[in-house]
């Protein structure tokens, strides 16, 4: 049997990213599923909703275990993960999107950031 050529596109994808290009791609999908719980609690779904915030709970969790914790940013960006993750659980507990709202605009620096310095290291 063949497989899916879009599947295993997508596999040699993630294969042959750089460490930098996988970090941006876990924010994408931290924001995506943040967004996607904004529209579940507006329109009432509540399994929904719950099934995106545990993802961007998880990607969250994933990138803080991955951190070198021998520099003082790992800290600092632990810190932070910690709080989106409190917010997100706040969020998901009361379906309240004010807390998704709000950490929405801080990931999307980090994101950027990380897209940046990562562009950075590659043009040099």
């Amino acid at each position: 049997m063949l497989a899916n050529p879009y599947k295993e596109y997508k596999k040699q994808a993630v294969l042959t990213m750089t460490q930098g290009e996988m970090i941006v791609k876990l924010y994408d999908e931290c924001l995506k599923m943040v967004n996607a719980g904004i529209i579940y609690i507006q329109e009432k779904n509540i399994e929904a909703c719950n099934n995106s915030l545990k993802k961007a709970h998880e990607i969250l969790n994933y990138m803080s275990s991955i951190l070198n914790r021998d520099y003082e940013l790992s800290h600092e960006l632990s810190a932070l993960y910690d709080y989106y993750v409190r917010r997100i659980i706040t969020a998901n507990i009361k379906k309240d999107i004010e807390p998704l709202e709000e950490i929405i605009p801080m990931i999307t620096d980090l994101r950027n950031s990380f897209y940046e310095a990562d562009k950075q290291l590659r043009m040099k």
